[in-house]
């Protein structure tokens, strides 16, 4: 399953993806997460939740690198992403380094969703 939101201010898109993930299901979060583009601001912090993902094919991989090009385009600045445990990992950190301008897209990698929105909510009163 996916599902992708943004907030009012435009300044964070939160995408989800959970239960088992399939192609079709990519495929329409590119369409998706193009759409919501619409509604971000230059410097956008996205948050990337597999903390409730159980299978991601293989075959996905190509459209989240679709994702990640979409959102560096945006001129997406921060990435906290949730990868609780590496059985969830298709590849996301090699990814990162063909589709994220590394010198301006800082990373980082949480084991929960409840970490990541912490270090989001500590960034963002700072």
């Amino acid at each position: 399953m996916f599902d992708a939101i943004t907030n009012p201010s435009g300044t964070l898109l939160v995408i989800h993806f959970s239960d088992i993930v399939e192609k079709e299901q990519t495929k329409q979060a590119v369409t998706r997460i193009q759409k919501l583009m619409e509604q971000i601001q230059p410097g956008f912090t996205t948050i990337t939740d597999l903390g409730r993902l159980t299978h991601m094919d293989f075959e996905c991989a190509e459209d989240i690198g679709q994702i990640m090009d979409i959102c560096n385009r945006a001129k997406v600045a921060q990435v906290y992403r949730v990868i609780p445990s590496p059985d969830v990992d298709i590849g996301w950190q090699i990814l990162t380094h063909f589709h994220y301008d590394q010198a301006s897209v800082r990373i980082n990698s949480y084991p929960s969703l409840y970490q990541a929105m912490k270090c989001y909510l500590s960034a963002e009163t700072a």
